[in-house]
């Protein structure tokens, strides 16, 4: 048996070995759960990221009705950013030292 005394001659060593297996299974079930949190967030993202186009339909309504669903998203994406101003200082720059370069 590991016994270990204190300043106060105390025995502890018994109890400390306990209270470490205790941690060690707690922690050791908070990682399984953060485990399996990334599994579902990874299956989860991986069926988001599929398009509609490779789902198959059997109803060919259905499959007009999301194509609809999606251009009118394009167009009110498309009027949000119609008034936009796009920075691009450095393709810019690029192309005019481009310009310079074949003068």
């Amino acid at each position: 048996m590991d016994f270990r005394y204190d300043l106060n001659n105390d025995v502890y060593g018994l109890r400390n070995k306990a209270w470490t297996l205790t941690c060690k299974k707690e922690q050791n079930e908070l990682k399984g759960g953060r485990k399996e949190s990334l599994v579902i967030a990874k299956s989860v993202w991986r069926v988001a990221e599929w398009p509609f186009d490779r789902l198959k339909f059997q109803c060919a309504s259905l499959k007009e009705k999301i194509k609809l669903a999606r251009e009118r998203s394009c167009r009110r994406v498309a009027k949000w950013f119609r008034d936009a101003v796009l920075d691009r200082p450095k393709l810019h720059n690029l192309k005019m030292l481009k310009a310079k370069a074949k003068r």
